[in-house]
């Protein structure tokens, strides 16, 4: 090993890659080789290359290699003298595709996380999403939860899925895949598995090839994957399953971001900018806030057992019975902010309050859904637990920079 690599500097010239392996090679001599059973994915982006290395039998704490990044310095040029070594590594770890033991290939799946379009191939134990610049391995194993979901007032029909261990994009991650359909767009889909495969892996696949994208796709993961999906049955008519299959759906926020929060017989979904989902036995308090004012909206404050407390707000009051009578069916603590100490009405700021000061330019301006946007808030940031002690430290500090302003 020379000065340079003692100094964390190693100067690859060139790759012998093979259906086996990866070998990183100075002056014919291999620096390291990276068997391709363990590359996930490979990725090409200006003069870098890089390789995402697999961590499904990684368990337990410790540290693990996940990528190696090549870089090569040079000019900007038309051509990226990587790409060929790209190519054929993405040749070799997707070279399974061809083989006898491919059951489903679905074109263009309309992913929102990560987003693009995503074409996707079913195997026994794992299925494959290939866009342009990414590749993803999904084992069954890694999916704790699926939710088939009807939006409200719109053309558009959503299943998203909850990883043990999330799909990295970068230096992103993604605990929940996110794909929505529209609900008469029709899809043809390709079948290639041989019967012995079917009857050994007792998979039983749609008798059609064709049909309405949203249910062909559902009915080919369901078939392959046998997770249960909930909100979804092949069934027209399932009494037993009613209130899963038609859930309540609640528009509110969470923090900035508008959404839907679906209520099942089990378990809340929020679907917006954030997914969030917790079981009703999760569940501590339920706290109800601006019920009593003159608002047409109230806000609803969850606290768990080990994650906090979590705000959902703007929800229509017509809704307010309904959900108290959830909460009251699981036996849930419902607590009123008026019976709260630290917590009253005057906490709360809304766009129903007809005595609301408008002249304060530093509180922020409201949409047309009543979110009261401040000054520096960002897009991408956190949302923070809603605390409403806060508020009235804020409101006695105003009050008191109006007295010394008299």
């Amino acid at each position: 090993m020379n000065d340079r690599s003692l100094k964390g500097t190693h100067i690859i010239k060139d790759f012998d890659i093979t259906e086996r392996s990866v070998r990183c090679m100075m002056n014919s001599k291999t620096v390291f080789e990276i068997p391709t059973r363990e590359i996930s994915n490979c990725m090409l982006s200006a003069n870098e290359l890089e390789i995402q290395l697999n961590d499904e039998h990684v368990s337990g704490p410790g540290d693990f290699l996940t990528e190696i990044r090549f870089f090569v310095h040079q000019p900007q040029s038309e051509e990226n003298p990587l790409e060929p070594y790209a190519n054929k590594i993405r040749q070799f770890i997707n070279a399974e595709d061809q083989g006898d033991e491919l059951i489903c290939k679905i074109p263009e799946l309309p992913f929102v996380t990560p987003r693009g379009k995503y074409s996707a191939n079913f195997y026994a134990k794992e299925f494959k999403i290939h866009g342009n610049s990414y590749t993803f391995s999904i084992r069954y194993s890694n999916i704790l939860k699926a939710f088939k979901l009807n939006m409200p007032e719109d053309d558009n029909v959503c299943v998203v899925f909850n990883l043990d261990k999330p799909i990295r994009q970068g230096q992103t991650e993604y605990s929940w895949l996110y794909i929505q359909f529209k609900k008469s767009k029709e899809v043809e889909v390709e079948f290639f598995a041989k019967p012995e495969l079917l009857a050994r892996n007792k998979i039983a696949l749609p008798e059609s090839n064709t049909g309405i994208f949203h249910e062909l796709f559902l009915q080919v993961f369901s078939a392959v994957s046998k997770i249960h999906i909930t909100g979804f049955t092949e069934k027209k008519d399932e009494p037993s399953r009613h209130e899963e299959l038609n859930p309540k759906l609640i528009k509110c926020f969470f923090g900035p971001s508008p959404g839907t929060l679906f209520i099942f017989p089990s378990s809340l979904l929020f679907l917006g900018k954030k997914i969030i989902n917790f079981r009703f036995d999760e569940i501590v308090q339920a706290s109800l806030h601006r019920v009593s004012t003159t608002n047409k909206t109230f806000d609803l404050g969850l606290t768990l057992r080990a994650a906090g407390t979590h705000v959902f707000s703007s929800i229509d009051k017509a809704d307010l019975e309904s959900i108290t009578d959830v909460f009251k069916k699981h036996g849930t603590n419902i607590v009123n902010a008026t019976d709260t100490e630290n917590v009253n009405n005057n906490d709360y700021e809304s766009e129903d309050e007809e005595d609301e000061d408008e002249d304060e330019d530093d509180e922020g301006s409201e949409d047309e859904d009543g979110f009261i946007a401040k000054d520096g808030d960002e897009e991408e940031s956190e949302d923070d637990d809603f605390d409403p002690t806060q508020i009235k430290k804020k409101k006695k500090k105003s009050k008191a920079n109006d007295d010394e302003s008299d």
